[in-house]
């Protein structure tokens, strides 16, 4: 079985002031047929992908809102295991293995929907005069929870996980580890974003089963604020990430049903 456990397409955008809790509440009347239920979160503060400047530049930047924030949506699919997030600044179209154990539909199938839900999304702010969506960033996240055929001590051997980690004898006992990986994507020789892989020891809930996860995200700045672009940036990422899990995972892995 694939390790997948977590999908996730999410478009960052200008910030639709307008666009408020009641507002947020009439759109469910245009997706209600797809999604059962609204559930109210935190916003998910505002990340870009910025280069130059002090060292710790290339660390994503975070932007802190002061003032009351509006809460992000998360509407519940009718098709267990997905959900659509909207806030003000930030569609994201979430597909979760567990607890219901639904299949990955794909990416084409996660594309196509994402696509559809932000020409409703779209054509209800046009409607509404509330403002248009202009992209900023596009982020493509994959979890997968990595296992070792046969060996339940899986947190003592990153080793064959990744090629990417070697064992030091320092005298103790190897324990756990936690590793994180950043990458540069650029465009026409300017660099657009990042592709971050990160290693964590970790337990599979719903089978108590030990792990490692890994998670990759890609998210870059698209060449324009127009949605085609933003897409031609998210085929770009999947491309990328689908290139980055064959590098960073072992033939053990792979070859278990990681491929």
């Amino acid at each position: 079985m694939s390790p997948l456990i977590e999908m996730r397409m999410s478009l960052q955008f200008a910030t639709l002031g307008s666009l408020r809790t009641p507002y947020i509440g009439l759109l469910w009347s245009k997706l209600r047929d797809r999604y059962f239920q609204g559930i109210e979160q935190p916003p998910i503060p505002p990340v870009f992908e910025t280069f130059g400047g002090p060292p710790n530049a290339g660390v994503p930047q975070l932007n802190i809102q002061f003032n009351a924030p509006v809460p992000r949506i998360v509407f519940e699919g009718n098709d267990a295991g997905m959900y659509l997030h909207v806030q003000q600044d930030r569609l994201m179209l979430v597909w979760s293995r567990y607890p219901t154990e639904q299949p990955y539909p794909g990416y084409e199938a996660m594309r196509d929907r994402f696509a559809s839900e932000i020409r409703v999304v779209q054509d209800f702010l046009e409607a509404e005069n509330l403002g248009e969506i202009q992209p900023n960033q596009c982020e493509l996240v994959y979890i997968n929870a990595l296992l070792l055929p046969g060996d339940a001590a899986v947190h003592e051997h990153l080793d064959r996980v990744t090629p990417l980690w070697q064992p030091i004898d320092t005298g103790l006992p190897f324990e756990s580890a936690h590793m994180l990986n950043r990458y540069i994507i650029s465009s026409g020789g300017k660099p657009t974003g990042r592709l971050h892989t990160s290693f964590s020891p970790a337990v599979l809930t719903a089978t108590g089963e030990p792990n490692y996860q890994l998670e990759i995200v890609a998210r870059c700045r698209p060449e324009g604020v127009a949605i085609a672009s933003a897409f031609a940036t998210f085929d770009e990422a999947h491309d990328l990430i689908g290139r980055a899990f064959k590098g960073v995972t072992s033939s053990t892995v792979r070859a278990s049903g990681g491929d």
